[in-house]
């Protein structure tokens, strides 16, 4: 089955700080577990954008000068449809030329999220604007080119998150859940690995889980859940 690139994100990881998987490092994508590099501050017209603004000066080492110049390329690369709402890059190039900005880069991660076509099209489907007063969120509207995945000396395939993805274009991993060992002791072809991620997985493996994490009674934020295949991109290639 294809998949197809749904974009890339530009993170700081830290330590879970909560629940069965405290102080474990996992290679997720979602802004719940690790920090975003790109985020609502980074917006000139957020009205927040300067909630906790000083954690952001020391987490990444900039300083108001440095936030003015971020959030005017900000403005401009969304408008240009280069990265999408709210904290996803379209492609490497403009990535780059964002950490730019970040004197303290060699702490970042970049990570890019591939969809199976299956799961592309039910997301463009349910995220596709339904109205001319709502606008796209970034996976929709790149997920939307049906770029294939392709293999590059950059990417590293590292496995498989389960995200749940809300409306405002957010994203859950499971690990919001504090499940971990609940979804390893009820689906035994699950695994962990040294990235915090589940090992590779069969399309039949990958519907029984969604399924799972889709129902009403599991304990699951109810958004729409999917099996995202992951990969760690080596950005100095």
């Amino acid at each position: 089955m294809n998949y197809y690139l749904a974009g890339y994100y530009l993170l700081k990881t830290k330590p879970i700080d909560y629940g069965e998987d405290i102080f474990n490092i996992a290679y997720t994508a979602s802004s719940c577990i690790n920090n975003g590099v790109l985020d609502n501050w980074s917006y000139s017209w957020r009205s927040d954008n300067d909630n906790e603004i000083d954690a952001i000066k020391a987490l990444f080492k900039i300083d108001n000068e440095s936030i003015a110049s971020i959030r005017e390329w900000v403005d401009n690369a969304f408008n240009n449809e280069l990265i999408g709402w709210q904290n996803i890059f379209r492609d490497l190039a403009t990535l780059k030329e964002y950490i730019t900005f970040f004197p303290n880069k060699e702490s970042f991660i970049v990570l890019s999220l591939y969809f199976s076509e299956i799961n592309a099209d039910e997301l463009i489907q349910e995220f596709s604007p339904k109205s001319s007063q709502n606008g796209r969120i970034g996976m929709e509207l790149f997920l939307s080119e049906k770029r294939i995945e392709q293999e590059l000396d950059e990417e590293k395939d590292i496995g498989f998150d389960l995200i749940g993805i809300e409306i405002s274009s957010d994203f859950h991993s499971f690990y919001c859940h504090n499940v971990t060992s609940e979804l390893l002791s009820k689906f035994h072809f699950l695994h962990i690995n040294k990235y915090g991620l589940f090992n590779k997985l069969d399309q039949q493996q990958i519907k029984i889980v969604e399924e799972y994490a889709n129902m009403d009674n599991t304990g699951f934020e109810p958004v729409s859940w999917f099996m995202v295949k992951t990969k760690l991109v080596d950005i100095s290639k």
